[in-house]
């Protein structure tokens, strides 16, 4: 009888079978490694292993998905593929099957010359419910640039797993590792990696290929709401428009407000094939519009991103949020669930989800950009004085958050009572809302959750929008 892993997958995707010289009843499955486009090049990831745990056989391989081992893979390479398997599972046998959370794991193997992200998890497969392993194998030679993406790989990987977690539950076989190999899942993540490869930002900007400029006049209303509107969004920017270098200009004088680590995770625009889509929780990303004026952003994508986001458009100088920070976790947690139960109860991509209030026309008064402008506009563009400048301003908010983080803490007796916002304010000399929510957002990346300890429980807050 034929072996099943030799057919064509969902979507024609021809796979290979591998046979373990170690073990030889062990088969497992392998498919490559490539985007929705079929390109497969400037990706870190050598392999990406899904493992689970068989009461015989101990730790099994079930499928691979790799550039870097083939069919014609030396039993060492399967021999590396095996003990990725099993020092990531041997330590599991007594997990409690029940608990739906996903853990994640890093290891640095040195003697295999290769490092290990593995996410462990409960699911059902064709032994059974047991417990499974999804490893991400990067050859220590990427190990500095995937430290750079490794927290956004982590909630990349975690949220699909959650959807290979109901597939499997649907269909335990080779289904769902074929639905799993499909545009909507791994490859979407595979091009989004390498659109990073291609296009992140590096960790330092030079001002002189920003808006901010010395023969640019930084006195902007446009760009004055722009910055202030990333900074509310925690640093969070959707840029879009017609003209690239309009874009990419934009994008690095928004970068200049982020981190190292923040900077690396955003991405410029480009105007050649194949442009890449909306990738959900990039720091910033530019996104040129197509020939109708328009732009493909799915707002399942937008409200399962763990930060609100900014639109920013270079045509039309409109710029939208969406809603704040406590607002959305409750509605990122609520459309996960509306995405994994569409997924359970109908098993198809063409749902239909909400797009009313996702974004909002940003309006705030502030006086904290306002008054950074006026002061950039004085100093000069060289020596990176103005970098520095920035810089300081940074520093600043931070202060500030860590100052409004104590004195909520105080106001509200660490969460016992509710907390007078007004009066938290006055105390803070932040009577603009704009400038109250770009410390608070500031105070949200430094300890999470202070939106809602400010403003009180966001579940009660969103009965509005639903």
């Amino acid at each position: 009888m034929d072996n099943p892993y030799n057919d064509p997958g969902p979507g024609g995707v021809k796979e290979e079978v591998f046979f373990d010289l170690l073990s030889p009843s062990s088969s497992f499955g392998c498919s490559s490694l490539k985007d929705p486009n079929g390109l497969s090049d400037n990706c870190i990831i050598s392999a990406i292993i899904l493992s689970h745990w068989d009461n015989i056989m101990g730790p099994r391989i079930i499928h691979l998905w790799s550039n870097t081992y083939n069919q014609e893979a030396t039993p060492a390479q399967l021999k590396t593929l095996r003990f990725v398997a099993n020092h990531t599972l041997s330590g599991e046998i007594t997990r409690d099957l029940s608990d739906r959370t996903i853990d994640d794991k890093f290891y640095v193997i040195q003697e295999k010359s290769i490092s290990v992200t593995s996410f462990i998890f409960g699911a059902k497969s064709t032994v059974g419910k047991c417990v499974h392993s999804l490893s991400l194998v990067v050859p220590l030679e990427h190990l500095e640039t995937y430290l750079k993406w490794h927290d956004l790989c982590v909630i990349w990987m975690k949220r699909l797993i959650s959807r290979l977690k109901v597939l499997q539950s649907i269909d335990p076989g080779n289904g769902a590792i074929g639905e799993f190999s499909m545009p909507k899942n791994i490859q979407s993540f595979i091009q989004m990696l390498r659109s990073l490869s291609m296009l992140a930002l590096p960790s330092t900007i030079n001002i002189s290929t920003t808006l901010l400029r010395s023969d640019h006049p930084i006195e902007n209303a446009f760009l004055r709401k722009a910055i202030a509107a990333h900074l509310v969004t925690c640093g969070h920017s959707i840029v879009v428009g017609k003209i690239k270098s309009q874009l990419n200009t934009l994008v690095r004088t928004l970068a200049l407000f982020l981190g190292a680590t923040e900077r690396h995770c955003s991405r410029l625009a480009t105007s050649d094939n194949p442009r890449f889509p909306y990738h959900s929780d990039l720091s910033i990303q530019a996104i040129i519009k197509d020939d109708n004026d328009t732009t493909n952003i799915p707002s399942i994508d937008v409200l399962c991103s763990k930060f609100p986001s900014a639109l920013i458009d270079m045509s039309t100088k409109e710029i939208h949020v969406t809603q704040p920070c406590h607002i959305h976790s409750v509605r990122r947690y609520e459309m996960m669930k509306q995405d994994l139960t569409c997924l359970w109860a109908e098993h198809r991509e063409d749902k239909v989800y909400p797009t009313s209030e996702i974004f909002k026309p940003y309006n705030e008064g502030e006086t904290l950009v306002g008054k950074l402008l006026c002061e950039l506009a004085e100093l000069k563009a060289s020596c990176g004085i103005r970098e520095t400048y920035i810089e300081q301003f940074i520093m600043s908010l931070e202060r500030r958050a860590l100052s409004l983080i104590k004195l909520v803490e105080l106001d509200t007796n660490r969460g016992k009572t509710k907390c007078n916002v007004n009066k938290i304010k006055k105390d803070m000399t932040l009577t603009q809302e704009g400038d109250f929510h770009i410390v608070l957002s500031t105070a949200e990346k430094l300890q999470p959750g202070m939106y809602a300890a400010v403003y009180g429980d966001p579940k009660q807050i969103t009965e509005n929008f639903t």
